[in-house]
């Protein structure tokens, strides 16, 4: 039997056409290679994180491309994290829910993120990329998701605190606000 990919068009759909992934007899193919975005631990992050941002006209997205959510050209950095800022993402993105402009990002940091010297490094880059472009990037361990504070996790209370400085996100500041969790190497 032999696999193909054939362009349908879904009638039911007003999208249009669909690229769909059909076997010789017609029948739906499984990707055998797709693998999920997020880890459990990533999936609980996204779950709150999108319920910190959801009263503050704001939206989570997902693995965005460093260069995508920030303007790297001519940005002063170095090549060398020039050349890291385009090829790296980060985690999460908060964004204003209307503009989708890039307010601030959450990382999550588990435990490879404190002991793989290269993790390390990679983390030490993309932290100097966003301070040197004064945006916020906010470091999360498991331990900012348990409830510590009159049913809130740290990362609400970050959260928060972030929008109760910047109000609707559109006026930027110097990278000051997560100073214990954001910049922490």
């Amino acid at each position: 039997m032999i696999d193909f990919l054939l362009l349908t068009e879904d009638n039911n759909n007003e999208d249009g056409t669909w690229l769909s992934s059909k076997n010789e007899s017609g029948g739906d193919m499984q990707c055998q290679r797709s693998r999920p975005l997020l880890n459990v631990a990533e999936r609980r992050l996204l779950q709150q994180l999108r319920a910190a941002v959801e009263d503050h006209n704001a939206d989570v997205q997902v693995k965005v491309r460093l260069a995508d959510a920030l303007d790297l050209k001519n940005s002063g950095i170095s090549d060398e994290l020039f050349s890291y800022g385009i090829r790296a993402h980060l985690d999460f993105v908060v964004v204003d829910r209307d503009t989708f402009q890039s307010l601030f990002a959450v990382e999550y940091d588990g435990a490879e993120h404190f002991t793989d010297r290269e993790t390390i490094g990679r983390d030490h880059k993309k932290t100097e990329i966003c301070r040197h472009l004064k945006f916020d990037l906010l470091r999360i361990t498991k331990c900012h998701l348990e409830v510590v504070f009159l049913g809130k996790t740290q990362l609400r209370r970050l959260v928060e605190d972030w929008f109760a400085e910047h109000g609707s996100g559109q006026t930027k500041t110097p990278v000051s606000l997560f100073p214990t969790v954001a910049y922490r190497r």
